[in-house]
């Protein structure tokens, strides 16, 4: 199965305009159609065999595909403050309420986060009932987001980004943990739960990310983006480099130790400084990604055996995206600015361990901005302003 992405993709373009597309459930891609102004937009669910088309006009500022089996052809979606429930077999909302920030973990409940008496609450709803099953308050000043474990055991909420805290709580209202760090600078950007649940990932504006075990809730290990931390002699560290001026092609050059990482110095003085550190976990937790906005072209994998750094992949532009195949674990999707997309392979190639290649798309500007990967692994959604591409591998 993985060979087979060594193998020329094959495209198929098409002009419309969707500038943000979704994977959903059943083949289904969900696409925002922006008309008139960006205050109005509709919300298209197509089907991918069938080519029909489900509009919503509702106003958008955010959706996302409700996780498990009985939502998978479910969206919920946030406008000026108000959460919908949309199913897409009906097409019609089924529930609406004022409340913010939305997760689903499985097909038997889900969680909203909103605000209540200015304090911050997580209600816990069952799945097909839409009864509310437990409501619990938070400790936080304003939480950002919440995140639900893969096994459905801990939310964790990080709080306001003047304050470095994250919460753990489990699914019955009980407290299980808080952490924070007092000079954790402007707070926390993203929290990330390995596939295991066993470890929390929190990254912060203070350029470093911080691995947490679900025993202690203290950090196992702090992983940073500075130079002297690169220079483990057995990781590679796979550098861009064009085969020649003004080709259509991608070479890498595999060099070993310490290598200059180009670096952005942030300015402090203006708002939102580029300072945050993300993190993505592959399906099987053994490798775990990282990006830094210090060193924006830069793709940390650390091993999370060794919890020492694995590879880096440094391209010549800033790495908008980078996404793990679903399915696949040794299989990392990386997005630039251009014509061209990357995929990362966790496998031996002649005398290095991995090795990544650089695929263009056949097509006149089309300038990629993000990617998604379809639930099974076999499809890669290549978008760009005003075009998507659907990428898959061709048997041998």
């Amino acid at each position: 199965m993985e060979s087979q992405f060594e193998n020329d993709f094959n495209h198929q373009l098409r002009r419309v305009r969707m500038p943000m597309l979704y994977y959903g459930g059943r083949r289904l891609v969900m696409s925002v159609q922006r008309r008139v102004s960006a205050d109005c937009p509709y919300t298209m669910v197509t089907g991918i065999r069938r080519g029909d088309a489900h509009r919503f006009n509702k106003g958008i500022a955010d959706m996302v595909w409700s996780a498990g089996v009985y939502l998978s052809t479910h969206i919920f979606t946030r406008y000026e403050g108000e959460a919908t429930y949309y199913v897409v077999a009906v097409q019609q909302a089924v529930q609406s309420y004022k409340k913010r920030y939305i997760s689903g973990p499985d097909a038997k409940w889900f969680a909203y986060l909103r605000r209540q008496d200015l304090k911050d609450v997580v209600s816990i709803y069952d799945a097909e009932s839409f009864e509310v099953i437990k409501n619990i308050e938070l400790d936080t000043v304003d939480a950002q987001d919440i995140v639900i474990s893969p096994n459905g055991g801990f939310i964790a909420a990080y709080d306001v980004p003047l304050l470095y805290k994250v919460s753990v709580y489990r699914p019955d209202g009980t407290k299980e943990a808080s952490f924070s760090v007092d000079d954790g600078g402007l707070g926390i950007k993203s929290v990330c739960w390995s596939p295991d649940s066993q470890f929390l990932a929190v990254g912060g504006y203070d350029n470093k990310l911080r691995l947490l075990d679900t025993f202690t809730w203290k950090p196992v290990s702090i992983f940073t983006h500075q130079t002297k931390y690169l220079d483990n002699p057995e990781q590679e560290i796979l550098i861009e480099r064009e085969v020649m001026s003004g080709a259509p092609h991608a070479g890498y050059d595999i060099r070993n130790g310490i290598q200059h990482i180009p670096r952005l110095r942030p300015d402090h003085d203006r708002p939102n400084p580029k300072t945050s550190v993300t993190a993505k976990f592959n399906n099987l937790g053994n490798l775990m990604l990282t990006t830094s906005e210090t060193i924006p072209t830069t793709a940390c994998i650390w091993n999370m055996a060794t919890m020492k750094s694995h590879a880096i992949i440094v391209q010549q532009e800033p790495i908008l995206t980078a996404l793990w195949n679903p399915k696949i674990s040794s299989l990392l999707a990386i997005c630039c600015e251009g014509g061209r997309f990357y995929l990362w392979q966790d496998r031996r190639h002649g005398n290095h361990r991995s090795n990544v290649t650089a695929i263009n798309i056949p097509a006149e500007k089309f300038s990629i901005s993000n990617i998604r990967w379809s639930p099974d692994g076999k499809t890669l959604l290549l978008m760009s302003k005003d075009m998507f591409c659907l990428a898959w591998p061709i048997d041998s």
